[in-house]
């Protein structure tokens, strides 16, 4: 899946978060090195730490300081 997202010029910018339950030997991790943007394994998944990482790799709207959604204002 993530060589073929790789390989498509629409999809290939596009943040990777891989999400697992099970432990990977050194070959697997090795072949995600590079084109993932992270790898984490469910037993120490932590919900306000994910949301920190998707809003660190998600770019602010252009002329949004805030990081609201555009149409969200106060």
């Amino acid at each position: 899946m993530v060589k073929q997202l790789r390989a498509d010029p629409l999809t290939a910018d596009i943040p990777i978060v891989v999400l697992t339950s099970r432990s990977m030997n050194p070959h697997e991790r090795d072949l995600l090195n590079g084109k993932i943007s992270h790898l984490s394994r469910k037993a120490t998944f932590n919900r306000p730490e994910f949301v920190e990482l998707v809003r660190g790799l998600c770019p602010t709207p252009a002329g949004s300081s805030s990081g609201e959604p555009r149409g969200h204002g106060r």
